[in-house]
């Protein structure tokens, strides 16, 4: 079969059109694309400087210097090619239908890419910051385009999607130098609770990984149906496993010190108080 017959002729020559071609033009497209790559890299390079000072995550510095340099360089190659007589609106209208196209469906991806964008800039955590969100907690590892890497205290490894650590609440454990921790002690009413007070908040002193300032307090918080509740708080360093220590050391003190002040723990038990009996009626002689 003929070559022209399998090939549209014409339609080939509707791409390029090099009657207008100087001899000039080709080293002058040449030149466009030595001069995109250039300023590609030169545009990279600020993006990376740029992104230090603002304290990104280097992948994102990444991302961005490599999609400013491969976008000037193609807008470089672009012109190259109108240059030499190649119509270039066939490609403008790929490169526009490739990029609606992402965009519908990579709607999660950029979500995600943004919400990391977002939580580098209002850095509620950074890698090393032990956090609580969805329902995982540990200690973050990174935060990249898509996902925020967690280690759980239990040794595991969970990726979050950044929009869902957005869209949750974060508690981050370790933001401050301390924090504070509360057992509740339910004694039995009848307990001088000034004394049950200083023996709790002494216990508390006592204890290993429990703070001397700010200094632990016991407070009595309410009267519930068969005990009084004593509010045990003190802190501790922030770390997760500090906390389990401090809580452990702080429950063994504290029963230990009740004990041997003859303040009993009390238990849930319910009073029956039963009526007198109903007179009898009189009996007629």
């Amino acid at each position: 079969m003929p070559l022209a017959q399998i090939v549209d002729i014409s339609q080939v020559q509707e791409l390029f059109d090099v009657s207008t071609v100087s001899p000039w033009d080709p080293v002058f497209a040449v030149l466009a694309i030595i001069a995109g790559v250039i300023v590609g890299r030169v545009v990279r390079l600020s993006i990376r400087r740029y992104g230090k000072r603002s304290g990104l995550a280097p992948n994102l510095i990444d991302l961005f210097g490599t999609v400013g340099l491969w976008s000037i360089v193609s807008l470089s190659v672009l012109i190259a090619l109108s240059l030499v007589g190649f119509n270039a609106a066939p490609i403008w209208l790929m490169v526009l239908f490739v990029g609606v196209l992402f965009v519908v469906s990579g709607k999660v991806l950029l979500e995600n890419f943004g919400a990391g964008v977002t939580l580098q800039a209002r850095t509620p955590f950074v890698p090393g910051d032990e956090i609580e969100t969805e329902d995982v907690i540990g200690a973050v590892q990174q935060v990249n385009s898509r996902v925020v890497v967690i280690d759980t205290i239990d040794g595991r490894r969970v990726s979050v999607p950044n929009l869902s650590v957005l869209r949750s609440p974060i508690v981050n454990y370790t933001e401050h130098a301390h924090r504070m921790s509360t057992l509740d002690v339910s004694v039995e009413y009848g307990t001088d609770l000034a004394q049950a007070a200083r023996v709790i908040e002494q216990a508390l002193r006592s204890s290993d990984g429990v703070l001397d300032n700010p200094p632990p307090i016991g407070q009595v918080v309410s009267f519930d149906d068969s005990a009084v509740r004593i509010a045990a708080r003190y802190w501790h360093l922030p770390g997760i496993f500090d906390e389990r220590a401090a809580t452990h050391s702080a429950a063994l003190s504290l029963a230990s010190s009740l004990r041997e002040a003859g303040i009993r723990f009390a238990f849930p038990q319910l009073t029956l108080w039963q009526g007198s009996p109903r007179r009898s009626e009189p009996t007629s002689d």
